[in-house]
């Protein structure tokens, strides 16, 4: 189960991420086209609800045809949808409120005028998604910093995203 469990956090910071950025084409890319945020949103949503199921249903069908070692996940279960939901809704929620950190820190400590808080989440979302997936890194220790510092050079200089990105480690340190 616990490779399930990161199997479905890794797609929820990625959908979060996706989300952010469809929902910013034309910030990110300077094209006016694009679908809606709600609806990209919605199927979203509805495929992060629907791939656990999909995902286990793989993995019971090779465990069973491979070797002994995966034959366990045979009786692997998956919760109800209603905690499927549960569990969307508080990474959803999770990455909204470091987006809301990365918001303030940018507004407040660093005096950024232009602040774009949906592209903030989307880009942290990826951040924590790239560390959590690169094997060594302790909480994404260095992996997470140089993809926000990547992402948020362009877009407010290299001194504020340097800024965003130490003040968002200290708060996760911290939380820790």
């Amino acid at each position: 189960s616990m490779i399930l469990e990161m199997v479905w956090a890794i797609a929820i910071g990625l959908a979060v991420a996706a989300v952010a950025s469809v929902g910013n084409a034309s910030y990110l890319f300077g094209s006016e086209y694009g679908y809606p945020e709600f609806f990209v949103a919605s199927v979203v949503f509805a495929i992060l609800v629907i791939l656990p199921y999909i995902f286990l249903s793989f993995l019971k069908r090779n465990a069973l045809t491979g070797s002994g070692g995966l034959r366990y996940l045979y009786k692997l279960g998956l919760p109800d949808v209603l905690s499927l939901v549960k569990v969307i809704v508080l990474y959803v929620i999770s990455f909204l409120m470091f987006g809301v950190i990365l918001v303030l820190q940018a507004k407040y400590l660093f005096n950024v005028h232009t602040v774009n808080p949906v592209l903030l989440v989307g880009i942290f979302s990826w951040a924590w998604t790239v560390g959590f997936i690169t094997p060594g890194s302790p909480a994404g220790l260095g992996v997470r910093d140089t993809v926000l510092l990547a992402a948020l050079t362009p877009l407010y200089g290299s001194g504020v995203a340097l800024g965003l990105s130490l003040g968002i480690r200290l708060v996760t340190t911290l939380g820790d």
